[in-house]
């Protein structure tokens, strides 16, 4: 049954229809980080979003939840055993690290906001209109409490079994005999309370909005603590009665005290937008996690903060071209520092660089002709432009200090821009000299396209419309029979287009547009583009993460599974199966329909390789595709079930041909190991040989069994070793005579026993432990 739920979760994981390719790992808003020593930690939020790191966060591990739901708080008792609670009720509980998440019943469908475990059988969840849930079995099932309120709880904090505190409201509730009964104590205070930490069970605090409040006598007064430019505090922690930190949910802050509250000084958090939660393993490393997947570290003590991979938060793309597969920008705008933000990648999204434009402004628009011709607009009249592929961006004088939406050309020379008040410009020379058409309005207008140099629309606020059929020299009313803002236009022929906008607004025309139709959007959201790559097959996005799709023409449009709640603002395709997607938090997703990459790989497994036989039981194996250089970014992953002689097929999404990766595979209780070298797709496939020579795993780190190379089996609890700790579970596990599919049955018999022991012990004897890019003794 538990090989049935993994391979069930895995393909939920593996038809996802949208990709990330940046931020890395992804760039959904963590709700919630908590770490069992220096090296792991796991971190939750938006989307059933689930991240796991076992090297401080330089790299992560997406795990499966099997939910969408927003994921609002984790905690681990130990480095196997955790939980996470969220919208909806969702509860799941992990006994192998998060190898497999497993939904509880909950009995309730209320968002669930904290969760906390004393030992690894007591713990709470708590959440809307004052449900407090307890589970005394480690998770398996929970009972309601009576909390005595229909507040919002959102956090809980015990410091035993029968003591614990819940921030309700401007109250915090108390009970002394493990939630039979709960009290509630004011704080005095007008604020809602967004967090509550006790260091013993006389010493806490609590946090909301702009304030911190502490408790010297249980909880049941409160006093109020100074703090010089916070807001939103939220995740107080402390390691012991006097240092202790919170976070601003709100700004790019982390407040750290070490006097037990009376003086608080903040530090700079990283770009995050916004911080959401904080866990220290000691005084010195400590981790935080927040708005649009950021997350950051310190070694110091919280004096000083790192982002391992660069989050992006304050960035926004607000458009996205590509000239090739291959060859893409997308531009926006980074508000952390005031610039202009361009973004080029040459292999089709798998890697993006910074490019430079010299501008301050934001850029909303950008199209490329070829691999070296381009133009991009934006705010009080910008245009830059590039004849090299964007290695140098020049400013043009637009004539204009209005804010420019969108520029298409349909030549190297010949372009239009449209934007604020009514604005048309239009060049003959590629850029070099803009001239104003008269566009006949004072609208705001937000998209314009064309199908040759003669005939095009543009489109804007309150659903006005016009057509030009002589290059722009005059521009037709058009009834869209709506006042709704119209936000992008395409056009796939002289006939047939499309315009999206607010409020879901699909209209449709097939016939240049002097008449319009409605089309079903299935959303209220904002849908902000519209792309075609032929009559039949185009996308919308949204606000909200909303990605639609149709395959008919816009008879139905199908709400793909983009990921992403993030605002998208651009949508991109060649054809019907690729195409690219951006928005705030410089999300850019991708999808690969119909492209997809396959993998002919062949592995055995140390404990389920039979030299007798040179046949192997089948197990589930994962395979990452890990980036070619530091910080070796996952790129793509697969799940399949190699069968008696190892061999197995993986497919991938969102990988191009000729970029380069390194294999990392991952079984239950072998050791991680990496290919010996970069490899790459070619024509969509590649075959890979583990087995035949030890060089083909890096470090040469596999064992021989007779003429067969195999990964080495043994590493129970996954740290990278294959040392006592592996020997002391599977040994415990063999004493109770533990049988079925348990991580611990290492050849595979279904029973854990000597022959597991003996397995574990001679590598453990023999010192094996990982080498990888990303760990070499």
């Amino acid at each position: 049954m538990v090989l049935f739920l993994t391979l069930d979760q895995t393909n939920v994981y593996s038809q996802n229809e949208w990709y990330w390719q940046n931020p890395y790992p992804q760039g959904n808003r963590l709700r919630s980080v908590h770490f069992t020593d220096m090296n792991t930690g796991w971190t939750a939020g938006f989307n059933g979003t689930i991240l796991k790191t076992t090297d401080k966060g330089t790299s992560w591990e997406t795990q499966i939840s099997g939910t969408s739901a927003n994921l609002n708080s984790i905690q681990f008792k130990n480095y196997n055993t955790g939980w996470t609670v969220g919208d909806s009720g969702i509860i799941l509980r992990t006994t192998n690290s998060g190898a497999n998440w497993i939904k509880q019943v909950s009995g309730t469908s209320d968002p669930l906001n904290a969760v906390y475990f004393t030992d690894i059988n007591t713990g709470w969840a708590v959440g809307y209109s004052g449900k407090i849930l307890k589970s005394t079995d480690g998770g398996v099932t929970w009972i309601p409490q009576i909390s005595g309120t229909t507040n919002w709880l959102r956090s809980v904090c015990f410091t035993n079994n029968n003591t614990g505190w819940i921030a309700s409201g401007t109250s915090v509730l108390k009970t002394t005999n493990g939630g039979t009964q709960w009290i509630s104590y004011p704080s005095g205070f007008s604020f809602d309370l967004f967090g509550v930490y006790f260091s013993d069970n006389n010493t806490g605090w609590v946090t909301g909005s702009s304030q911190i409040l502490k408790s010297t006598n249980g909880g049941l007064n409160w006093v109020s603590q100074s703090v010089s430019g916070a807001f939103g505090l939220a995740s107080p922690q402390f390691i012991n009665n006097n240092t202790g930190w919170i976070v601003s949910s709100y700004y790019d802050l982390i407040f750290k005290t070490t006097n037990g509250g009376d003086n608080w000084i903040s530090y700079p958090g990283g770009s995050s937008g916004g911080l959401n939660s904080v866990c220290f393993v000691d005084g010195n490393n400590g981790f935080a996690a927040g708005n649009f997947g950021t997350f950051v570290r310190t070694s110091d003590g919280g004096t000083s903060w790192t982002e391992p991979n660069e989050s992006f938060a304050d960035y926004y793309l607000y458009s996205v071209k590509f000239a090739d597969q291959n060859t893409g920008w997308a531009v926006g705008y980074d508000d952390n520092i005031s610039t202009s933000y361009i973004l080029k990648t040459t292999n089709g999204g798998t890697n993006w660089n910074r490019q430079y434009s010299n501008s301050n402004k934001p850029l909303h628009s950008v199209f490329f002709t070829d691999q070296n011709s381009g133009w991009a607009v934006g705010h009080t009249g910008t245009i830059i432009s590039t004849t090299n592929s964007g290695a140098n961006w020049i400013s043009y004088p637009s004539g204009t200090s209005a804010n420019l939406e969108s520029v298409f050309f349909v030549d190297n020379n010949t372009g239009w821009i449209a934007g604020q008040s009514g604005t048309i410009l239009k060049t003959t020379n590629g850029g070099t000299n803009w001239n104003f058409n008269t566009s006949g309005t004072n609208y705001f207008l937000m998209s314009i396209f064309f199908i040759d140099s003669n005939t095009g629309w543009f489109a804007g606020d309150g659903g006005i419309m016009r057509k030009t059929t002589n290059s722009g020299a005059d521009w037709t009313f058009i009834p869209t029979n709506t006042t709704t803002s119209l936000l992008s236009t395409y056009f796939t022929d002289s006939n047939t287009g499309w315009a999206v906008g607010g409020n879901g607004k699909i209209i449709k025309s097939t016939n240049g547009g002097q008449i319009w139709t409605d089309q079903s959007a299935g959303t209220n959201n904002y849908l902000s583009s519209v792309y075609f790559a032929n009559n039949n097959n185009g996308w919308i996005s949204g606000y909200g993460g909303v990605i639609l799709k149709t395959t008919n023409a816009g008879v139905n449009w199908i709400n793909q599974n983009s990921g992403s709640n993030n605002n998208l603002f651009s949508v991109f395709s060649f054809d019907g199966n690729v195409a690219w997607v951006v928005g705030e938090g410089a999300t850019i997703l991708r999808t690969s329909f119909g492209n997809q990459k396959k993998l002919e790989l062949k592995t055995e497994i140390e404990g389920l390789y039979d030299p007798n036989t040179n046949l192997m039981t089948p197990d589930t194996i994962k395979v990452f595709l890990r980036g070619a250089s530091t910080p070796y970014p996952v790129l793509d992953s697969s799940v399949s079930y190699p069968d008696s002689n190892g061999n197995a097929t993986y497919y991938f999404n969102s990988i191009s041909n000729n970029s380069g990766f390194y294999i990392q595979l991952k079984h239950r209780n072998s050791l991680e190991t990496w290919s010996g070298s970069q490899l790459s797709f070619s024509n969509d496939q590649l075959n890979y040989d583990f087995t035949d020579n030890s060089f083909k795993a890096y470090g040469n780190n596999m064992k021989q069994e007779g003429s067969v190379w195999t990964l080495y089996s043994g590493d129970i609890i996954k740290n990278g070793f294959i040392d006592i700790g592996d020997l002391v579970a599977v040994s415990n596990d063999a004493t109770e005579l533990v049988s079925g599919y348990v991580n611990t049955d290492v050849n595979g018999d279904n029973y854990t026993d000597l022959n597991d022991i003996l397995i574990v012990y001679g590598n453990s004897r023999d010192y094996i432990r990982m080498i990888t890019p990303l760990f070499q003794p």
